[in-house]
């Protein structure tokens, strides 16, 4: 039976934090016998260029931790890579190690930071929608995994934690393609799945310190949720983030498509906490993306679902706040975009509603335009 643990952390600071992650790989078996020799990747979330106080990637003392336990084990292949949500150059990831704070704890821990472009096709052939994926080099270089997302909301799934996190394994604007072949959620989730099918010996660690809340991945607010959640089992880590958020797993597409699968159970045992069963509670006050909550109600509208398309939550641009940088435009799948005047301008007829703009936007400009009439609660 798959294992997850919880952990309530005061602070980044809190000397616990490296307490209960070293605790972390004594009590998992995956973690405790891996051998010296292994060739280790940390996989963080760096969506875009965000300080650590955003709440929008992880953060630099959590990995800082996960490298000293590492090395406390005479682990010291270690790399750090990640892929950001738009076209993921050197020079642009470079700047987001840099802004993240994760430039300085590689510099400290000496620890190879991949800023490189190559990749490769892993195949898989357990996949549903998807036989093969095109993956960043460093993942068919290393023997182990090390998933270190940020527990967050996220406007189209819902949830964004472990089994979304290693979707930054696919290179720059690949990752804009998807979500043009799989525009409807459902789809992407099955995706999702595909792609934590084709990768192996992975661990997750996620960084709920500090949460982020409301119009997540990037357009949210902090939360101080103190808290890290480890499992060896992806979706298993997902369903205890999905109780603290207070979110039903079924209504995240990811999770309700590896249900359907057959890959996990709609809920987890209390045997399979091995520690902090009393932190599995929804947390405070924690808000949802307005989006989701949209989404939620709509779906419920039976004879009006022929509305959906008109009714659906939508990114727009506020142009007194866009300053033309052209980042919405540039990962926008389906290109539908335009800079007119030095400012962006969608077209709300041919938008997929994927939101990759709105996660993109470095100065919050794309808001998430809903149909108030629908706030209410049935």
């Amino acid at each position: 039976m798959d294992k997850v643990y919880l952990a309530d952390i005061n602070g980044y600071t809190d000397p616990k934090l490296m307490q209960e992650i070293d605790n972390i790989f004594d009590v998992f078996e995956e973690l405790s016998t891996l051998p010296k020799n292994s060739k280790v990747l940390l996989k963080p979330n760096l969506i875009s260029k965000h300080e650590p106080e955003a709440a929008a990637t992880t953060h630099p003392e959590v990995v800082r931790c996960v490298i000293r336990a590492l090395k406390k084990r005479g682990i010291t292949n270690i790399i750090i890579a990640d892929s950001c949500g738009g076209p993921a150059g050197v020079k642009m990831m470079k700047s987001i190690y840099k802004a993240s704070g994760l430039e300085q704890v590689c510099l400290d821990e000496d620890i190879q930071i991949y800023n490189g472009t190559d990749s490769f096709i892993c195949k898989n052939k357990d996949g549903k929608l998807i036989k093969e994926f095109t993956l960043m080099q460093p993942v068919q270089d290393v023997d182990f995994i090390i998933n270190l997302p940020k527990l967050k909301t996220h406007a189209m799934t819902g949830l964004t934690a472990a089994v979304k996190n290693v979707f930054g394994l696919i290179p720059g604007l690949l990752k804009a393609e998807l979500h043009l072949r799989f525009p409807e959620k459902e789809a992407f989730g099955d995706m999702l799945v595909d792609l934590n099918l084709a990768l192996k010996n992975t661990f997750n660690i996620i960084d709920g310190v500090v949460a982020m809340q409301g119009n997540g991945p990037t357009g949210g607010t902090p939360y101080q949720a103190g808290l890290v959640v480890a499992a060896g089992n992806q979706y298993l880590a997902d369903l205890v983030c999905c109780k603290l958020i207070d979110l039903p797993a079924v209504k995240v597409p990811y999770l309700q498509m590896a249900i359907t699968r057959g890959i996990i159970e709609k809920d987890f045992a209390p045997e399979q906490v091995i520690n902090g069963l009393h932190l599995i509670k929804p947390l405070k006050d924690f808000e949802v993306p307005e989006s989701f909550v949209g989404l939620d109600f709509s779906s419920r509208l039976g004879f009006l679902s022929p509305l959906l398309k008109h009714i659906a939550p939508r990114p727009v641009v506020q142009h007194s706040k866009c300053i033309g940088c052209q980042k919405c435009a540039e990962i926008c799948p389906k290109n539908v975009i335009d800079m007119k005047n030095n400012k962006a301008y969608i077209d709300k007829k041919q938008c997929i509603r994927c939101f990759c703009c709105h996660e993109m936007c470095p100065v919050k400009a794309i808001k998430i335009k809903r149909v108030k009439v629908f706030d209410f609660k049935l």
